[in-house]
């Protein structure tokens, strides 16, 4: 065990809470540290897609709470010419009615509501 630890550094990381003490850990991991398995990736893929998820709930829930919606419908008027497919307030209304009312259909044509979890 003695013979194991003479090739490796210790470092002790110290700092308040989300200064990114993690984060150095983690890319110390990837830069220097074995190889990640495939079922790390995908952890790592479900972490960051949720991740995602909670932020834009977020985004969506501060924009609702601060009155900004009537912002996204002026930027969609102008902007028109340059949306092909969506424009921001459709986009805004699509996530909000999927992440946060539950009020979208589901892959299969059910509304998805929150008691279903």
């Amino acid at each position: 065990m003695r013979q194991e630890d003479n090739g490796k550094i210790k470092i002790l990381l110290l700092g308040a809470g989300e200064s990114g003490k993690s984060t150095i850990f983690k890319q110390m991991r990837i830069l220097y540290g074995e190889e990640l398995s495939d079922d790390d990736l995908r952890l790592y893929g479900v972490v960051a897609r949720s991740n995602i998820v909670v932020a834009i709930r977020k985004l969506c829930v501060h924009l609702r709470n601060l009155g900004l919606e009537e912002e996204l419908d002026r930027e969609s008027q102008e902007n028109a010419d340059f949306n092909d497919e969506m424009s921001c307030r459709q986009a805004y209304d699509e996530l909000v009615a999927r992440l946060i009312d539950f009020t979208a259909p589901s892959m299969d044509g059910s509304l998805h509501s929150s008691e279903d979890d």
